[in-house]
């Protein structure tokens, strides 16, 4: 599964691209700092899942969704408080992981994705 992340902060996306990359189940398409660099690289790969700081307005990054023709991807929010945001609610969110990420985590969410 092709996945995109998109985290305004570089250093706290780190955690999660070296989850991603000793995953067996996803492959790293791109890590952007912002949704308008993300609908690029969307527009030129499939991407299965979209892990989204929620404080990159995810609903920027999922308004660009709706005019999209194929399957839309899975849309993990990645959140650093305990309640998430309200907008996270307004983009058909699939899952949440809290910061700092942990492995358990990780594993939970992608079941989820994975098998339902």
């Amino acid at each position: 599964m092709n996945c995109l992340i998109i985290d305004g902060n570089k250093e706290s996306c780190r955690p999660l691209e070296r989850i991603v990359k000793q995953s067996g189940h996803l492959k790293l398409v791109a890590s952007c700092g912002s949704a308008a660099q993300a609908e690029d690289v969307f527009l030129k790969h499939k991407i299965d899942v979209i892990f989204i700081d929620e404080l990159v307005q995810p609903e920027r990054a999922a308004g660009f969704l709706n005019y999209l023709q194929f399957k839309k991807p899975y849309m993990i929010v990645v959140r650093s408080g305990k309640r998430p945001t309200d907008h996270a609610y307004d983009v058909n969110t699939t899952d949440f992981i809290m910061k700092p990420l942990s492995g358990a985590q990780f594993r939970k969410v992608m079941n989820k994705v994975i098998f339902g």
